[in-house]
């Protein structure tokens, strides 16, 4: 069964939740068995854009390593594959600017994988989409950082882009390739984002992702954090918004609510034990990232334990990485928290904002997660109140 046989119709919820329901069976499955479901392959950080809050993209093009080669991504790919990989992610910077992008997405195909593709849609013209339509993807998520080509100016130095992007949507709902939109808020759009999400709203798309949690710019970039991070007050703001929003289902940014304790053979013993012990996510235990120089970590942002697949055999790197996540442990002050088992725990901010690997993450991270649990609540309690009523 092909990605667009599975999916169906642009937009199908049914569809989703089939896949849905198919990916968490195998994730689950596959944590048992210690083995890869799922990469994420950051094929250049190159790109087309020069967005002021990028992690990868550097603008005067000057980056630490070499980006692989097609044939050293189709290796690599091939190898995820012989070991189990049913599903990729295909990113940048703008992974279509790889010159053999067209081909391993193809060899992806061919390998029978379920691919999903993360673009800013500025190269997405006629060719690109009947390419994508003679054998679609899971889906194509589009980024957007502007409601006009105002916003895009100011995002990412591009007013054109706005156009190329607009019309990219036309472009592939033409030729039936499922679309999904991602928005990312940041101190350069905020402003704009209840225009963003309009026009957002009015595209053909079939799931919405909004996220306002940064990450911090690899050094090469020459980016900081601090320049264009939201405060906690503006990404509370943003959150209710989009949460109140009419308009399609949304995505989380990744697969952080995936909670290891729902396997039988992961749950340590003891009360909210499974909070305290692996990573709460499926990084490691069943996902990997592989950046564009070919180092493989558990997941883009958490360098727990990361190996370089140019000469380390992918078995040995998927190893390490996975005993890596099973032995994570949190921070004493998290394990004695109130709200451990409750808190949505990203290792990989944490470890950001610490400088260590399981670090007490300090009050931004915290509260935003105590806010977000209260608020959510208090919308439980609205709907209990209604439903009695």
């Amino acid at each position: 069964m092909t990605d667009g046989t599975l999916v169906g119709e642009i937009g199908s919820l049914e569809a989703y939740e089939r896949y849905d329901a198919l990916f968490n069976a195998l994730r689950r499955e596959y944590t048992k068995r210690n083995m890869p479901l799922k990469g994420t392959f950051e094929l250049t950080p190159h790109c087309t854009l020069d967005c002021k809050m990028c992690y990868v993209h550097a603008s005067n093009g000057q980056y630490p390593g070499r980006v692989l080669t097609g044939d050293e991504w189709i290796s690599i790919i091939d190898d995820a594959v012989d070991a189990g990989m049913l599903y990729a992610t295909l990113t940048g910077g703008e992974c279509m600017v790889h010159p053999d992008f067209r081909r391993i997405y193809e060899h992806l195909k061919k390998r029978g994988v379920f691919v999903s593709i993360l673009s800013n849609g500025t190269l997405i013209d006629e060719s690109m989409a009947v390419f994508l339509g003679s054998m679609p993807p899971h889906c194509i998520r589009i980024s957007i950082y502007g409601s006009g080509p105002e916003g895009y100016e100011r995002v990412t130095g591009s007013a054109e882009a706005f156009y190329k992007v607009d019309r990219a949507f036309d472009l592939l709902h033409e030729a039936g390739v499922v679309t999904d939109i991602a928005i990312t808020v940041c101190r350069y759009n905020l402003e704009d984002f209840d225009n963003i999400l309009r026009y957002a709203n009015g595209k053909p798309h079939a799931r919405l992702q909004v996220e306002c949690d940064m990450i911090e710019p690899r050094s090469e970039t020459g980016k900081k954090l601090a320049d264009f991070a939201l405060n906690l007050r503006e990404q509370e703001r943003v959150w209710h918004i989009y949460k109140e929003a009419d308009g399609k289902p949304f995505l989380p940014l990744c697969d952080k609510d995936f909670d290891v304790s729902t396997m039988d053979s992961a749950k340590p013993s003891g009360e909210n034990a499974s909070a305290r012990t692996k990573l709460p996510c499926a990084a490691g235990h069943c996902i990997f990232y592989v950046s564009y120089s070919g180092v493989m970590r558990p997941c883009v942002e958490f360098e727990l334990v990361q190996r370089n697949l140019l000469n380390t055999e992918f078995g040995e790197a998927w190893m390490a990485i996975n005993e890596a996540a099973k032995a994570y442990v949190r921070s004493e002050e998290c394990q004695g928290c109130k709200f451990l088992g409750k808190c949505s725990f990203c290792a990989a901010i944490y470890s950001k904002l610490t400088g260590g690997k399981n670090g007490l993450p300090g009050s931004l991270p915290c509260d935003k997660r105590y806010r977000i649990l209260r608020y959510a609540i208090a919308q439980k309690g609205k709907e209990q109140r209604s439903e009695t009523a």
